[in-house]
């Protein structure tokens, strides 16, 4: 009977070897999604989740780890097909559950010491139900939809459309402010980390490179030549920094609304809430309100922090796309400042080395 592993993913932590062998005879299933709702009337988890499916033979892959993220479930229930449900730290399984846990060298590490017989040995997965067929159910919560929770999903669903809302308008007034003084400020260390500790070999390097584009017939001046040669790299900087930055302003939006009067909020969700049939109360709602907030700073409601993320990128598109061109601009005119200034003073002791920009 194959086994359902259903947790949240987490990152392999030393000293668990970093790549598992999956031994011929073991399928693996791995699959992923967002929130996953377990009760009677839902349907059946596995298809609640996207399939990644692998070659149903022996393979070398990273390996996984699954936290706790459900206590436990009524077994009658038939929501996983008839599969043995495996939860991490439920029923002897430790959490978190590894693929493999070896730190000794003993399990397999090559495809062909698989096949050449070496079994896993480790309190891993893959040594405990070895050559079994085996669903790895990778999501961010687990909702029991029990009565009670069918009582609040109206109300909560409303307080997580609000809260996001809010949030996302918020961080977008502080990101249109904040970010082009932030981005003018990285102008100088982005410079720096381009020509490194030998200016002059910079600016050799640009006029060798335009001369050897000259001699293919190609006529670019410097500036063309960095802004064709910078365009993918100063974007990846930039872009892994303005990621950074934003979700340190959503974070801290979050911080700043735990202090302060959530009834600014109430009406809407209590009217949201009941317009989908839910019984809302404001003081319910303002306690919901605030659940949220903790559960996002806490790392518990990851799913809803992504999400505006995403929301926020989505709506600062275009004006993340100026911002990018901006920054490429000055960047492209600080180094080209001085490698005319270099080639310059070049010129006038050997020759004009700066002619060719």
């Amino acid at each position: 009977m194959p086994y359902v592993f259903l947790g949240r993913p987490t990152e392999p932590k030393a000293p668990m070897p970093g790549q598992v062998v999956i031994p011929p005879g073991t399928m693996l299933c791995r699959m992923q999604g967002g929130d996953v709702v377990v009760g009677p009337a839902e349907e059946d988890v596995l298809d609640q989740v996207e399939d990644t499916r692998e070659p149903p033979t022996a393979w070398v892959r990273s390996n996984l780890a699954l936290s706790r993220v459900l206590d436990g479930w009524d077994e009658d229930d038939g929501q996983f097909e008839g599969n043995t449900l495996v939860l991490p730290g439920v029923g002897g399984y430790e959490n978190p559950v590894y693929l493999c846990t070896d730190t000794t060298g003993a399990c397999p590490s090559s495809l062909e010491q698989a096949e050449a017989g070496v079994k896993h040995g480790c309190k891993g997965v893959l040594s405990l139900h070895a050559g079994e067929h085996l669903y790895w159910l990778e999501c961010d919560n687990v909702w029991i939809l029990n009565a009670e929770l069918q009582a609040v999903l109206p109300l909560m669903n409303a307080a997580e459309a609000a809260l996001s809302a809010e949030l996302c308008r918020r961080s977008e007034a502080v990101l249109r402010a904040e970010l082009p003084r932030q981005t003018a400020g990285f102008v100088p260390m982005v410079t720096r980390a381009i020509v490194g500790d030998d200016p002059r070999g910079f600016t050799r390097r640009v006029t060798a490179q335009i001369r050897s584009l000259a001699a293919e017939g190609r006529d670019m001046s410097a500036e063309q030549v960095l802004r064709i040669e910078l365009d993918d790299w100063v974007g990846d900087q930039l872009d892994v920094a303005c990621a950074t930055f934003t979700a340190e302003v959503l974070r801290d939006q979050t911080e700043s609304m735990t202090s302060q009067d959530l009834r600014q909020l109430v009406s809407t969700v209590v009217e949201q809430a009941r317009g989908e049939g839910g019984q809302a109360e404001p003081d319910n709602a303002v306690r919901m309100l605030g659940s949220l907030l903790q559960g996002r700073l806490e790392g518990e409601r990851d799913d809803l922090v992504d999400q505006d993320l995403y929301e926020l990128f989505a709506a600062l598109r275009d004006f993340m796309a100026a911002l990018r061109t901006n920054f490429l601009a000055a960047v492209v005119g600080a180094l080209l400042n001085g490698y005319r200034r270099r080639g310059s003073a070049g010129g006038r002791r050997h020759g004009s080395a700066a002619a060719a920009a």
